[in-house]
């Protein structure tokens, strides 16, 4: 059985309408079902989605992942232009270390699924709760980004066609307030995410990006960049051969769409 096929399981026995992620372009549906292996939280985050959220509504929750601080934030709203941006802004500002992310818009009307995971073993009740109406706040637009200082050189490559979808990879020294960084950047392009697949290792963040929209890499990788070092991510960035570890694992299924 598919993955695809035991999401649909899981959400037999809800209230979501059948076909809720229907109109997804398969690409995107295929990447975001590999962020999480439990098709269980999967579900979950989507039983978020309905009903829709009203325009200025935005629902967040926290599940516990295991017993050493690892917690999954999922946060869901009608999409608009930096809502990933300012919804990771949150969690680095709160010192949260984003172990892992994904996202997924969809729907006539976009809907935003936005799933953190994250480090947080200190946090209490109260502080959950004024985590989530800062979340519930950003989602809305009324929360200012925090100022992000890169601490090396970014490199970014993307695939695709004009106007069309790209896939985009982003190699980055990990730190704070880096995935809410790159989506600002996007944004300012005027790139709209459709799914985003974050991940890393070794200190260094290798995230993937399925949006819609051109990009222009070297002025992503010169905002990612420390100052003084964009000449350097800009040469990287163009580089054919520098893709990421995730990138070069799934562009070969992924370019034969876009």
């Amino acid at each position: 059985m598919t993955t695809l096929e035991r999401l649909h399981d899981a959400l037999a026995d809800t209230s979501l309408p059948p076909g809720l992620t229907d109109d997804l372009a398969p690409e995107a549906l295929d990447l975001w079902l590999m962020s999480e292996p439990s098709v269980e939280l999967l579900a979950s985050d989507l039983a978020l989605c309905h009903p829709a959220p009203g325009r200025d509504e935005a629902r967040a929750r926290a599940v516990a992942v295991d017993r050493l601080g690892r917690w999954r934030i999922t946060v869901v709203a009608t999409d608009r232009p930096g809502l990933l941006a300012d919804t990771t802004g949150v969690i680095a500002s709160a010192g949260m270390a984003v172990l892992a992310a994904s996202a997924l818009t969809f729907g006539a009307e976009p809907l935003a699924v936005h799933s953190l995971t994250v480090f947080a073993p200190k946090l209490d009740e109260k502080g959950w709760e004024e985590l989530g109406e800062k979340l519930r706040q950003a989602a809305a637009g009324g929360l200012a980004r925090p100022v992000f200082e890169p601490t090396g050189v970014t490199e970014v490559s993307a695939t695709g066609q004009p106007g069309g979808l790209h896939l985009v990879t982003v190699s980055a020294p990990d730190q704070l307030g880096l995935l809410s960084a790159v989506c600002a950047g996007l944004a300012a392009q005027s790139v709209s995410i459709q799914v985003a697949l974050v991940a890393g290792r070794e200190r260094r963040a290798e995230d993937l990006f399925l949006v819609r929209g051109d990009v222009d890499v070297a002025d992503l990788a010169a905002r990612l960049s420390r100052t003084g070092r964009w000449p350097l991510a800009e040469a990287a960035a163009e580089l054919a051969g520098r893709a990421p570890l995730v990138g070069r694992l799934l562009r070969k299924g992924l370019e034969a769409v876009i």
